[in-house]
């Protein structure tokens, strides 16, 4: 009887080749590429003498090439991929900013949120709030920031 498995990448059910023990991922290439992406993310994070030689390899390289250069050569030589990036991070840009002015007229509270930009360098007052009603975190701390002349 044929054994089979469940891709982890693509979610098909394929047979499983006997040379290869616990497999996770059929023979199609993407799903192979995600493999390779996930066991190089793992061993980048878990094994020191992986990460120093990934890291000396492209030291190397830079160092062999003008990486400024060849960034250049790259989108000059792909408009459309340059293009896309711009429209990308535009639409990212317009996204964060939204949130920021959500988040600031709801009054709520997210411990992961980051503002872009800070409001401003200097003095600030830490005052207790009565109305937080529509705060969603129910375990954060909540302050009011007032400027301080300084």
């Amino acid at each position: 009887m044929i054994s089979t498995f469940i891709c982890h990448h693509c979610g098909r059910t394929c047979q499983c080749n006997p040379r290869v023990k616990d497999q996770e991922y059929c023979n199609r290439k993407e799903c192979q590429q995600t493999r390779k992406n996930k066991w190089e993310k793992k061993n980048y994070r878990t094994k020191k003498k992986y990460r120093e030689s990934r890291l000396k390899s492209q030291k190397k390289w830079r160092e062999n090439n003008n990486h400024s250069k060849y960034q250049k050569e790259y989108r000059s030589k792909r408009p459309d991929y340059v293009a896309q990036c711009y429209k990308d991070q535009k639409e990212r840009y317009h996204e964060r900013r939204e949130a920021e002015r959500e988040a600031l007229e709801q009054n709520n509270v997210n411990t992961d949120a980051l503002f872009t930009q800070p409001r401003r360098d200097g003095l600030y007052k830490l005052i207790p709030m009565d109305d937080i009603k529509n705060n969603v975190n129910t375990d954060a701390f909540v302050v009011k920031m007032q400027i301080l002349s300084g």
